[in-house]
């Protein structure tokens, strides 16, 4: 469709554009983009957000980088100092979260090996100490396999690395609270690093929000003090897109720099682009910084275009460093039997087809005391259901068959929250096909009845047609109220899926 056909504004404009994002015509966008300025048509954050789109999937960094500082300077970020969702208590004490730390600590540590000066840079430090007793700790207890498991390692079977970092937590409370146990105080990255600086250094922390950068300085001046650390509530972004000279004269004299970056990934999906900015501001402001960037394994492809990104743009040497954690014991269980599937992928959307002898485990006995036969599991997205006209990021369908034919679909909400991932859809997501195929990849997977359902088992159940052809009339609907919580980063593995991107499109109009 050419531009002169379209009614010139700020709507017509941003759905062309859309439509230049999804189709990688990353040129035409930048015309478009031009001629909004030159007509004085509007732009807004949805405009920036689909050319910045197109120029990234486009390999265009340069063009990019520069967008991404006309974002910054028009004030067209689609997120704001005061609507930050994004709570550091969720993911505190968590087994990410400590591996992070302990290399932290040992970057730190080899940092004051050298008597010179260094600035220590935390670009989302978050409030530094953290509560595991508070009710925001709490709700989803990450650190109970992670700080409180480490915690109860035998020192002398630890490593060097990790017997420091413990040692470091064992002697934390009566550096900070008097009355304090481990087991309810955690230290981040801004309070390590705080308990390693030494007259000479110095240490710039930023949080966009005034609530947690106020928690912050706190906190840190109830541990030693904070005369050589300054506390910036502003987005980091924002402070390193600005003039050099007027933000970081002080510091300018320190060519030992440590950076951390560690964004809150509220989208996996377009995280890369803004991690990219701030390595560069920060190795073009102290060129021989080293900077520690903290990122998600959302896939093999994703995080491989990200190192290819990082080596093109010529800023040093680049050390990748990907960790991924197992299960203590990969043998099935009595209490978690596996089933034998093929993962599949459909036009409609991802598929995990049981495959024959079916194990007796994965019959259901519905109330009437008839038997349905689990034989797959289907994932849509936005859900297909809703509850009380509010739909889900996702949704999972059970699909059972009774030896007559009826149908029975056991469906389950999937909502994105502030968690390292759902366990269960972990253990196989990755390995879906990445285009529509006939065949499958063969994997064992966990019985969905033991790993896959919602604690509360609380449900709607009534007689409905199937969603996929043929559509009987005789199909029991059992849809749980309580959904389960997934990462933002696998929701995006999903809808990044190039064979479904056409159909989650045509759902969300």
């Amino acid at each position: 469709m050419a531009l002169m056909e379209l009614r010139r504004d700020t709507i017509s404009c941003n759905s062309l554009l859309n439509a230049c994002d999804k189709s990688q015509q990353w040129m035409l966008s930048l015309h478009v983009l031009e001629t909004m300025r030159t007509e004085g048509i509007q732009q807004d954050a949805i405009t920036f957000t689909a050319v910045l789109g197109a120029c990234e999937t486009s390999d265009q960094w340069a063009v990019t980088m520069h967008l991404l500082q006309e974002v910054l300077d028009g004030g067209y970020c689609d997120w704001q100092a005061d609507d930050i969702d994004y709570v550091h208590y969720f993911q505190a004490g968590s087994p990410y979260d400590c591996l992070k730390h302990m290399l932290i600590l040992h970057t730190l540590t080899s940092m004051v090996n050298d008597a010179s000066p260094f600035l220590y840079v935390d670009t989302h430090a978050g409030t530094g100490i953290y509560d595991l007793k508070s009710p925001e700790a709490q709700r989803f207890q990450n650190h109970q396999g992670g700080i409180l498991s480490l915690m109860k390692v035998e020192r002398h079977a630890a490593s060097k690395a990790l017997s420091d970092y413990l040692r470091l937590h064992g002697i934390f409370p009566r550096l900070c609270r008097k009355g304090s146990t481990f087991e309810e105080t955690y230290l981040g990255s801004p309070a390590i690093a705080q308990l390693f600086l030494r007259p000479q250094d110095a240490a710039i922390l930023f949080d966009a929000s005034p609530q947690v950068a106020s928690a912050l300085d706190r906190n840190l001046q109830s541990l030693s003090g904070t005369s050589n650390t300054e506390v910036f509530c502003t987005s980091s972004y924002k402070w390193f897109s600005k003039s050099i000279k007027s933000q970081y004269q002080r510091y300018a004299h320190l060519s030992r720099v440590l950076a951390l970056i560690d964004p809150p990934y509220d989208s996996a999906s377009s995280s890369d682009k803004w991690n990219l900015f701030l390595v560069k501001r920060i190795r073009t402001m102290w060129p021989q910084s080293c900077v520690l960037l903290w990122y998600p394994f959302v896939s093999e492809g994703q995080t491989k275009r990200l190192d290819q990104r990082l080596v093109a743009m010529e800023i040093g040497t680049v050390l990748v460093a990907d960790l991924a954690v197992s299960p203590k014991n990969d043998a099935p269980s009595e209490s978690r039997p596996l089933v034998k599937a093929f993962l599949g992928t459909t036009p409609r959307g991802w598929q995990v087809m049981l495959t024959p002898p079916y194990d007796t485990s994965t019959i259901f006995t519905f109330l009437n005391g008839k038997q349905f036969s689990l034989r797959k599991l289907e994932f849509t997205s936005p859900s297909e259901n809703s509850i009380d006209g509010q739909s889900f990021d996702m949704e999972m369908q059970l699909v059972h068959a009774a030896s007559d034919g009826q149908m029975l679909i056991s469906s389950v909400f999937l909502k994105v929250g502030l968690v390292d991932g759902n366990e269960y859809l972990s253990t196989f997501w990755p390995q879906f096909p990445p285009k529509v195929t006939p065949d499958g990849t063969a994997a064992q997977i966990a019985n969905p009845y033991y790993a896959a359902l919602p604690g509360g088992r609380s449900c709607f159940i009534f007689n409905g047609s199937g969603t996929v052809p043929p559509c009987g009339t005789d199909t029991i609907w059992m849809v749980f109220k309580e959904p389960l919580v997934i990462s933002r980063a696998q929701r995006d593995l999903y809808r990044g899926d190039e064979a479904l991107e056409s159909e989650i499109w045509r759902r969300n109009g």
